[in-house]
């Protein structure tokens, strides 16, 4: 339920800083200067296409986590569930999740085949809905 409420939240929390993964160093600086107390966090809304699976997504999380460990970068990445409402009765969405990455910003010179074959298989699993930038609260 925790994640389920900070999902929300960080949907709604602040509005999207509009860089990409190979942001220049100045662009990354600037953004860790507006958000000192938290951690920088692309917050997703994927919808999975049609004919494909959220297991499919699912292994295109773990190329990703397994990418960055491979290559040394810090990544904090997590996925919630969401929530749909029918007839008055919630119920997790079959077609729908979200997550929450954090960490090591890649530059693009450092983008190789692994990074484009993680890429490829979020692509063919799934569509992005919506994509917000947010300086989420450290908790703990």
């Amino acid at each position: 339920m925790k994640k389920l409420t900070l999902a929300t939240l960080a949907a709604l929390a602040v509005p999207a800083l509009g860089v990409s993964y190979g942001a220049t160093a100045q662009t990354q600086a600037q953004i860790a200067a507006v958000c000192p107390k938290g951690d920088v966090t692309r917050v997703r809304l994927s919808k999975i296409k049609p004919g494909a699976t959220m297991a499919q997504y699912e292994e295109a999380v773990a190329a990703h986590k397994a990418w960055y460990k491979a290559k040394g970068y810090k990544l904090v990445l997590t996925q919630a569930p969401v929530l749909v409402w029918k007839d008055g009765a919630p119920s997790v969405a079959p077609d729908q999740i979200m997550s929450f990455a954090s960490g090591d910003s890649v530059p693009r010179d450092k983008q190789d085949a692994g990074w484009a074959e993680f890429v490829a298989k979020y692509r063919a699993a799934s569509e992005l809905a919506v994509e917000q930038v947010v300086c989420m609260p450290k908790h703990g």
